[in-house]
């Protein structure tokens, strides 16, 4: 499976441990893109919660949906106002 910050690092020749275990890109507070993820905690329409190795991820805002998930990757679609990332 395509990732793309795991190209980025490639490319650019950046120490693994120089970087964080996931990463997120929120883009326009519409769409939310999150790699490393270790599982969903919490799936509604208002917060969407989900496990990273040090801790967890909350998303809120309005109409979220989880456009995609898989073993690593997920979408997030809606009015994305704030995420927190909690230790």
């Amino acid at each position: 499976m395509f990732n793309f910050f795991d190209e980025i690092k490639t490319k650019m020749k950046v120490k693994e441990d120089a970087l964080y275990d996931y990463n997120i890109v929120n883009i326009s507070g519409r769409l939310l893109y999150a790699e490393g993820h270790k599982g969903i905690l919490l799936l509604s329409d208002k917060k969407v919660a989900f496990k990273i190795k040090k801790g967890q991820v909350e998303v809120c805002g309005s109409g979220l949906i989880l456009a995609e998930l898989n073993e690593n990757v997920l979408f997030i679609q809606g009015k994305i106002e704030r995420v927190e990332t909690i230790s």
